[in-house]
Protein backbone atom coordinates (compact mmCIF):
# COMPACT_ATOMS: atom_id res chain seq x y z
CA UNK A 1 0.00 0.00 0.00
CA UNK A 2 1.23 3.37 -0.75
CA UNK A 3 1.47 5.91 1.99
CA UNK A 4 -1.82 7.66 1.12
CA UNK A 5 -3.56 4.72 1.59
CA UNK A 6 -1.91 4.04 4.78
CA UNK A 7 -3.24 7.64 5.64
CA UNK A 8 -6.91 7.22 4.71
CA UNK A 9 -7.61 4.06 6.25
CA UNK A 10 -5.64 4.98 9.39
CA UNK A 11 -7.89 8.30 9.34
CA UNK A 12 -10.86 6.33 8.81
CA UNK A 13 -9.74 4.00 11.91
CA UNK A 14 -9.60 7.19 14.13
CA UNK A 15 -12.82 8.50 12.83
CA UNK A 16 -14.93 5.82 13.53
CA UNK A 17 -13.10 5.21 17.39
CA UNK A 18 -13.53 8.81 18.10
CA UNK A 19 -16.88 10.99 17.17
CA UNK A 20 -15.71 13.60 19.67
CA UNK A 21 -13.30 15.72 18.36
CA UNK A 22 -11.98 16.28 22.23
CA UNK A 23 -10.65 12.65 22.55
CA UNK A 24 -9.70 12.57 18.58
CA UNK A 25 -6.94 15.17 18.20
CA UNK A 26 -4.23 15.49 19.45
CA UNK A 27 -3.64 12.47 18.08
CA UNK A 28 -1.73 9.58 20.16
CA UNK A 29 0.13 8.26 17.48
CA UNK A 30 2.28 6.39 20.18
CA UNK A 31 -0.66 4.00 21.46
CA UNK A 32 -2.18 4.24 17.20
CA UNK A 33 1.54 2.58 16.54
CA UNK A 34 1.28 -0.20 19.40
CA UNK A 35 -2.17 -1.08 19.30
CA UNK A 36 -2.61 -1.45 15.22
CA UNK A 37 0.56 -3.41 14.72
CA UNK A 38 -0.19 -5.79 17.83
CA UNK A 39 -3.69 -6.03 16.25
CA UNK A 40 -2.70 -6.40 12.51
CA UNK A 41 0.95 -7.29 11.97
CA UNK A 42 0.99 -9.55 15.32
CA UNK A 43 3.50 -11.67 13.59
CA UNK A 44 6.07 -8.77 14.26
CA UNK A 45 4.46 -5.71 16.17
CA UNK A 46 6.01 -2.39 17.60
CA UNK A 47 6.39 -3.45 21.26
CA UNK A 48 7.78 -0.35 22.18
CA UNK A 49 7.66 4.03 21.59
CA UNK A 50 10.48 5.46 23.43
CA UNK A 51 11.75 9.04 24.07
CA UNK A 52 15.73 9.32 24.74
CA UNK A 53 18.43 11.91 24.59
CA UNK A 54 19.67 10.95 20.88
CA UNK A 55 22.91 12.44 19.31
CA UNK A 56 22.96 13.25 16.02
CA UNK A 57 19.31 11.74 14.81
CA UNK A 58 15.58 12.20 15.51
CA UNK A 59 13.82 9.26 15.49
CA UNK A 60 14.91 5.94 14.79
CA UNK A 61 12.53 2.36 13.33
CA UNK A 62 15.23 -0.32 15.08
CA UNK A 63 14.37 -4.05 15.03
CA UNK A 64 14.52 -6.17 18.49
CA UNK A 65 17.60 -8.76 18.28
CA UNK A 66 15.73 -11.68 17.47
CA UNK A 67 13.90 -9.71 14.67
CA UNK A 68 10.24 -10.90 15.67
CA UNK A 69 9.49 -7.07 17.23
CA UNK A 70 9.88 -3.38 16.73
CA UNK A 71 10.43 -0.32 18.06
CA UNK A 72 10.51 3.33 17.77
CA UNK A 73 13.12 5.40 19.50
CA UNK A 74 12.29 9.76 19.39
CA UNK A 75 14.30 12.47 20.36
CA UNK A 76 12.78 13.34 23.86
CA UNK A 77 14.27 16.59 23.89
CA UNK A 78 11.49 17.82 20.94
CA UNK A 79 8.72 19.46 21.37
CA UNK A 80 5.45 17.40 22.16
CA UNK A 81 4.28 18.26 18.51
CA UNK A 82 7.57 17.42 16.68
CA UNK A 83 7.84 14.10 19.00
CA UNK A 84 4.44 13.72 17.43
CA UNK A 85 5.39 13.83 14.18
CA UNK A 86 8.91 11.68 14.68
CA UNK A 87 6.73 8.73 15.90
CA UNK A 88 4.31 9.07 13.39
CA UNK A 89 7.50 9.40 11.01
CA UNK A 90 9.31 6.22 12.27
CA UNK A 91 5.52 4.63 11.86
CA UNK A 92 5.08 5.11 8.25
CA UNK A 93 8.57 3.13 8.17
CA UNK A 94 7.00 0.61 9.47
CA UNK A 95 4.17 0.62 7.57
CA UNK A 96 5.66 1.23 4.46
CA UNK A 97 9.38 -0.12 4.49
CA UNK A 98 10.28 -2.61 7.36
CA UNK A 99 10.20 -5.57 5.44
CA UNK A 100 12.77 -3.79 2.70
CA UNK A 101 15.14 -2.77 5.84
CA UNK A 102 15.29 -5.49 7.91
CA UNK A 103 18.27 -3.75 10.25
CA UNK A 104 15.76 -0.70 10.59
CA UNK A 105 16.10 3.51 9.88
CA UNK A 106 17.70 6.01 11.92
CA UNK A 107 16.49 9.66 10.64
Amino acid sequence: MQPEGWAIKLTKLLDSSFSDPELRYPVNVSALALEYTRTVFPESPIKKVIGENLDGFEGALVPSPSGRFWGILYDASQRPERARFTVAHEFGHYLLHRNLKPDGFSC
